[in-house]
């Protein structure tokens, strides 16, 4: 069941009632127990019969945000923030480049393992490479 047929579904005045009665009667020692439970409750799987928890959370979520009587059970744990961390201080402007890559002499190439080390790269690659500090897939 794709993700907008379970927000259709959960945005239905008695589905809303359902959800707010199971979460005023059982508790849930987390969100995704919680989905579970919703998705088992309205039939919310796959062709294969899997849940559709994450799809189920998202309509949830996003049913909270609309419905004051909808409050949903604390997140397990704390999102994690997955911004690429930058020097505070930037980067001083290189000195003595030459102007043609062909004249670079002795370069070297060193892989990046250090947090510093990942915090220069980030800070160069958002100054200096023409899409900036893009998240790649992968």
């Amino acid at each position: 069941m794709a993700q907008s047929q379970i927000s259709r579904t959960l945005r239905g005045a008695a589905e809303r009632e359902r959800v707010a009665a199971i979460l005023s009667q059982e508790q849930f020692g987390s969100r995704r127990a919680f989905g579970r439970r919703i998705c088992r409750e309205f039939s919310f799987v796959d062709a294969a019969g899997r849940l559709q928890v994450s799809g189920c959370l998202k309509a949830l979520s996003t049913l909270a945000g609309e419905d004051p009587g909808i409050v949903l059970p604390p997140p397990a744990a704390e999102a994690v923030d997955r911004t690429p961390r930058l020097l505070a201080s930037g980067v001083e402007e290189p000195a003595g480049v030459p102007p043609h890559p062909s004249q670079i002499r002795g370069l070297e190439i060193t892989a990046a393992a250090s947090a510093s080390d990942r915090a220069l790269w980030n800070t160069l690659i958002a100054r200096e490479h023409p899409r900036g500090l893009a998240t790649f897939a992968g």
